[in-house]
């Protein structure tokens, strides 16, 4: 005999009253299971970061592209008719699924593209001549120019990215070196639920989050070349400052961001939403989740209470 024919055995041979209490327990966990499988859409996560440096993988070529002024080019290839002197002013596009760095030092910012094999970076002047250069990597250079005491570059974000990198044991600068930057200075990440009925937001209880400096955020632990999955798109734009860094203001929809400290070994958390708080948060989905439970809660009580009206002629 099986434990399953054991046990049906036993719960048909029990009193009415142990059955209406086994029936609201399964009851209750079925409510449970039902408001559990309740998924709403990814929340929406605000990021308000100070970095040094910035990767992103391209996601969409058309939201990445980069206006620059008196560029100074690693390598012009084929493109040298589009240089004046040996200075590029134009528009860049990086290919999609190549790596886009942005590298913030005081005086100047560094741009890097690590394209796929074979993928091609475009370069489009104000005549809108274009030209293609198909290298692996290209290094941009963009400095003040005469008169431009204060730049103020603004640099697009459309695709899985990182900010910052763990603060380790710096090197000793030769003299009148530079130090070495690429570190997060700090910032904050907000989250904010979605409705299930609508695309109307609401916020999270303590729902904001702060950025230790030295610490590195990322969509994902790594950012591979080409399409290969490197979580959830960044969307945004990094305005470059001489003094403060980049400044970062992005969203993101995912159910997920890693915060990657420094620390002894290797330590990461999580940022998310959890379940309670989007249930409780979103109007909506509280109402029906609250009407799912009351309504097996009260089916339990009344099958219990219903149970213990036994007929006379009836023995327990």
């Amino acid at each position: 005999m099986t434990l399953l024919h054991k046990a049906w055995r036993w719960v048909a041979g029990a009193s009415k009253a142990l059955k209406a209490l086994l029936l609201t327990v399964v009851v209750t966990a079925l409510a449970i299971g039902a408001v559990t499988l309740i998924r709403g859409p990814s929340p929406l996560i605000v990021m308000q970061l100070d970095t040094e440096l910035l990767v992103q993988r391209v996601a969409r070529p058309e939201l990445s592209s980069i206006p620059v002024v008196n560029a100074r080019l690693s390598d012009a290839g084929n493109c040298a008719a589009l240089l004046t002197g040996d200075r590029f002013t134009g528009v860049v596009r990086p290919p999609a699924g190549a790596l886009l760095t942005y590298h913030w030092e005081p005086e100047r910012l560094l741009i890097e593209i690590e394209a796929p094999p074979a993928a091609v970076t475009l370069l489009s002047n104000r005549n809108e001549d274009e030209c293609g250069l198909q290298l692996g990597r290209l290094q941009i250079a963009l400095a003040p120019g005469p008169g431009m005491s204060d730049p103020s570059w603004q640099l697009p974000i459309a695709g899985p990215a990182v900010a910052g990198s763990e603060f380790g044991a710096p090197l000793a600068p030769d003299t009148g070196g530079r130090r070495v930057y690429d570190l997060l200075r700090g910032g904050t990440i907000s989250v904010y639920g979605k409705s299930l009925d609508s695309n109307r937001l609401f916020p999270v209880s303590d729902n904001t989050f702060e950025i230790p400096a030295g610490s590195r955020v990322a969509s994902a632990a790594s950012l591979p070349l080409g399409d290969a999955d490197a979580g959830p798109s960044w969307y945004g734009v990094a305005l470059y400052d001489k003094l403060a860094g980049l400044q970062v203001s992005a969203t993101t929809e995912a159910g997920e961001l890693l915060l990657f400290r420094p620390s002894p070994g290797a330590q990461r958390e999580t940022f998310g939403i959890g379940l309670l708080a989007g249930l409780l948060g979103d109007r909506g989905t509280a109402t029906f989740a609250f009407a799912i439970a009351a309504f097996f809660a009260i089916g339990g009580l009344l099958i219990s209470w219903m149970s213990l009206w036994r007929d006379p002629k009836e023995h327990w």
